[in-house]
């Protein structure tokens, strides 16, 4: 369990400063998932995706790409919706929001390109790892990462996105 808190209480470090109302407010806490993958090592990731204003010109979902990495394991998705123009200069068709994204999971960095592979070319992605924990011999009972987050408020809404 100890082990499992120091792994989490790491995650402020990565995840955007909050400097009060106005950070929150561009950016939200808008996806929580867990995996029923059992393993002794559990891996966390910073994870960055920017897509292309054009992305859905070719039918690409973004919400189920969220959710396939949902389906990985512990998820905290952050958007960032610095670059939204004026609703008189919107293209209904363009993507305007990215995501930070911290996933802990036991799979590995290729279940994750695996997810982005179509999207490579219209998405700027950077996917790093930023802890490995050995969670041999640990209490049953801790807390998942999105609770953690919540409680330390480094996240403000805790919801889950649908396709």
């Amino acid at each position: 369990m100890a082990q499992t808190r120091e792994l989490t209480g790491s995650f402020r470090a990565y995840l955007p400063q909050d400097d009060g109302p106005a950070a929150r407010a561009s950016g939200e806490l808008i996806a929580e998932g867990s995996s029923g993958s059992e393993s002794d090592v559990i891996m966390a990731y910073r994870i960055g995706f920017k897509p292309k204003p054009h992305i859905f010109l070719n039918g690409t979902n973004t919400v189920l790409l969220l959710n396939e990495l949902k389906d990985l394991g512990e998820c905290a998705i952050v958007s960032h919706m610095k670059g939204l123009p004026d609703l008189r200069e919107i293209d209904p068709e363009g993507c305007y929001t990215g995501w930070d994204i911290i996933l802990t999971t036991t799979g590995d960095i290729n279940a994750i390109r695996d997810i982005f592979m179509f999207v490579e070319d219209a998405s700027d992605i950077s996917r790093r790892l930023i802890e490995t924990q050995d969670t041999a011999g640990e209490d049953a009972g801790d807390k998942k990462i999105g609770e953690i987050l919540l409680e330390r408020e480094i996240s403000t809404k805790k919801t889950s996105i649908r396709p």
